[in-house]
């Protein structure tokens, strides 16, 4: 495996905290897969030990896809705005936002909506077996992120059988939209409210779908996705009714956070 310092940042949370679904840690090593590759990572004091299939040694994609061009402690400078944000930063430090793939980011949010983190994981892996590519990861088969034309060329019912229930639906016409018509390189050409109108056109994108697939498929830093957990933070602490309007939370987050909203 490659060795490289990496000190700052926090394996565990950002990749199995729930804005990608295809990573496990077995033993000490955190072992992933997505569209178009696999990974494995370690800790090793500051350093990471890592190494990627099926092309071994590309630094270019995991440093992509863990996103190290950010400038991360600026970030936490435009944030740190009081001391609910300051306690949450001490409490996840060095929790990160990985650069996703748009199509896999917004199929698997579109299996989120009521289902849990194990929930939304059972289904990912349940889907790459069945219509994603196999790889060999040292010894050991590795199923990868269903591409969205395979998807789209599934049995509906093939489908249901990977445990999405109500979503199964959603999932295909999305996958089967985005091979008949240029969305994906429409969407990522957009910038974030016209992007947020085309994703809100796809059947089961609400504002939260919608807004993941944003900040965690697209990359845009400025908008933050509420569940209910996120709305009951804005009530508590920066005094939000419960009749706020989604839209009113998302613009004030935007300004407070000097356009950093996704990582506060």
């Amino acid at each position: 495996m490659n060795r490289t310092y990496l000190p700052d940042y926090n394996l565990a949370i950002t990749l199995l905290g729930g804005q990608s679904f295809g990573w496990d840690k077995i033993g000490d090593t955190f072992i992933g897969f997505t569209v178009d590759r696999a990974a494995k990572i370690k800790r090793e004091g500051e350093y990471i030990l890592w190494q990627t299939y099926p092309v071994h040694d590309d630094w270019d994609w995991l440093s992509s896809y863990l996103r190290l061009d950010i400038d991360y402690e600026n970030i936490i400078k435009e944030i740190s705005k009081d001391k609910y944000i300051k306690s949450a930063i001490k409490a996840y430090p060095n929790l990160r936002i990985l650069n996703q793939n748009f199509e896999e980011a917004f199929i698997s949010f579109l299996c989120s909506p009521t289902k849990s983190i194990v929930g939304i994981r059972q289904c990912i892996r349940l889907l790459a077996d069945k219509f994603g590519d196999k790889l060999v990861l040292d010894d050991r088969e590795i199923s990868l992120f269903p591409k969205a034309e395979r998807l789209a060329q599934a049995d509906i019912n093939e489908i249901l059988a990977c445990k999405v229930g109500f979503r199964a639906k959603n999932i295909h016409e999305a996958a089967q939209k985005l091979m008949k018509e240029p969305v994906t390189e429409r969407i990522q050409s957009l910038k974030l409210n016209e992007a947020r109108t085309e994703l809100m056109k796809f059947r089961g994108v609400g504002d939260k779908v919608a807004d993941c697939t944003l900040v965690y498929g697209l990359g845009f830093n400025e908008i933050t996705p509420f569940d209910v957990w996120g709305k009951r933070i804005m009530q508590k602490y920066y005094g939000f009714n419960e009749k706020a309007k989604y839209e009113d939370m998302s613009l004030w987050m935007k300004e407070y956070f000097n356009g950093y909203a996704a990582w506060a």
